[in-house]
């Protein structure tokens, strides 16, 4: 890893870490995230004895023949992309991540798996990779000002950045369209054209998502504290997921009848007392999490394929107002707007029995002393047939920056990127949280179901570039859950101005 002088600062740290190291496999897996300095899972994850048979046996049966028919296949597909020669010349991927660095030692962000890769991709195409880690507040000006006559930046060839970063460099004519990107196609076996199709309007996109990019990190989830529930009487919630029964009605249910005055003074004070859920993100990203494990999307297609306004509410189906209950008026809600750091303690304490947020989390609660365990996010009702769990807009992706010397390398390499980690990113994220993180064999059982659960919405893959995407969209969910104001009334004054939009700014 290299760093640009004073121009560019190290990367902000993502709150999250991914390592793998299975001694009975041939190589090293390891996902997109981070460990703060002092969470070592090698020195200090005393949580998980790799030496219980139970667990060794459910780590190694969902590793064996599994990693090894991913790998065969695609090293396959990776083999037939042709080689060519670009004469040794240095290929630049900017991130946020200063993590974000092959080793063939180390195992930290990607270790020795994205050494391995590059390692294949430079010998393919005669290229020598470096990262540049860079802040994330500064990507703009640097896109803005690389490669030109008067600075001494350097040209990047790839951005690896979170969604909300890339679609703000998007809309602000930063980025290629990948559409128009040469040589990478989302119709080959190892992309993924539904999941492109979803983010895009009028073949219009700024970044590739997917399990390549391993962003099931950002799937959001339920963290639970066994052991409060069993002193309830409760048992585990891992069979209603098994039986459908998982529901936020039962959430609710169970979150009420664990609230307790721990104190005995008569009140309940969140410094002091046990509530029943929270999340230590803000309201609104809370309200998305929940607004998409109702099964919504922000968006639906039109006659033309535009995108449309498509979340419309009746007096038979108050769908927000349930929203709005959850999220900011239960009584049984740790009882702030943005709780932050506050609720992660209150929930490590114990004196929280639900704990809504990211996959990712799952790194900094393994060293928490409670019982616990992780479930998806809970159905609407038991008539809704499947569970949702929202990829929200910290995952990361790639994407081209306009401008680059070379698009067709770029294209080129982006190709070999996908068919290398052709569906590795999620097994990589299930065996590194089963193996480090994971207590039993249940929740391990759960990342799976997690993952199968993760869902995407095109709302914040334009919304942070284009305010008349956010507007029409969770900023709109945001006004009503925290504000009460009058939902009816503000999507309808919203309909119009955004169609307008949609075909002012997508139509060729």
């Amino acid at each position: 890893m290299i760093n640009i002088n004073s121009k560019i600062k190290s990367g902000c740290r993502i709150f999250l870490s991914i390592i793998i190291v299975l001694s009975s496999l041939t190589s090293l897996f390891c996902s997109c995230g981070s460990l703060k300095s002092d969470e070592n899972p090698s020195s200090a994850n005393t949580q998980n004895n790799t030496s219980d048979p139970v667990k060794e046996n459910t780590e190694n049966q969902s590793s064996d023949g599994k990693k090894e028919s991913l790998n065969n296949n695609g090293t396959d597909l990776f083999d037939s992309i042709p080689k060519e020669d670009y004469g040794g010349r240095e290929f630049i991927i900017l991130t946020t991540d200063p993590d974000f660095t092959d080793s063939e030692t180390d195992s930290g962000i990607l270790g020795k798996e994205l050494y391995e890769r590059n390692r294949a991709i430079e010998e393919k195409f005669n290229i020598k990779i470096t990262a540049l880690t860079i802040d994330e507040n500064e990507i703009q000006s640097y896109l803005n000002n690389y490669g030109s006559a008067d600075s001494d930046i350097p040209a990047c060839d790839l951005l690896y950045a979170p969604m909300n970063t890339v679609s703000s460099c998007g809309g602000n004519g930063l980025l290629m369209n990948i559409y128009s990107v040469p040589y990478f196609s989302f119709d080959k076996e190892y992309t993924d054209p539904e999941l492109i199709s979803a983010l895009s309007q009028s073949d219009t996109t700024y970044g590739v998502y997917g399990k390549a990019a391993y962003d099931t990190r950002s799937a959001w989830c339920v963290y639970y504290n066994k052991d409060v529930l069993a002193s309830l009487g409760y048992e585990d919630p891992y069979s209603m997921v098994k039986d459908g029964t998982w529901t936020w009605d039962m959430f609710l249910s169970i979150a009420e009848a664990s609230a307790a005055d721990l104190d005995g003074d008569g009140r309940m004070i969140r410094n002091n007392d046990r509530y029943g859920y929270s999340s230590s993100m803000n309201t609104s990203l809370f309200a998305n999490a929940v607004f998409a494990s109702f099964g919504k999307h922000f968006f639906s297609r039109d006659e033309e394929g535009f995108f449309k306004m498509d979340f419309a509410v009746t007096d038979e189906d108050n769908y927000v107002q349930e929203i709005r209950n959850i999220c900011v008026s239960n009584s049984s809600k740790y009882p702030v707007r943005n709780p932050g750091s506050d609720a992660l303690e209150a929930f490590s304490q114990g004196r929280l029995t639900f704990f809504c947020e990211k996959l990712s989390y799952a790194s900094t609660l393994a060293y928490s002393p409670i019982n616990w365990g992780i479930l998806p996010m809970p159905k609407r009702n038991a008539s809704q047939t499947d569970y949702f769990s929202w990829i929200d807009s910290s995952v990361c992706g790639y994407a081209v920056p306009y401008g680059v010397q070379a698009s067709d390398l770029s294209g080129k390499v982006l190709d070999a990127i996908y068919a290398y980690n052709y569906c590795r990113g999620e097994n990589i994220i299930e065996l590194a949280w089963t193996y480090y993180y994971m207590r039993d064999n249940a929740s391990a059982a759960m990342i799976s179901q997690i993952s199968e659960s993760a869902v995407y919405d095109a709302a914040y893959a334009f919304g942070e570039g284009m305010p008349d995407f956010s507007i029409a969209s969770y900023e709109l969910l945001q006004s009503v859950i925290e504000q009460n104001l009058n939902f009816t009334y503000l999507y309808t004054q919203s309909e119009q101005p955004f169609s307008d939009f949609m075909r002012r700014e997508f139509v060729n």
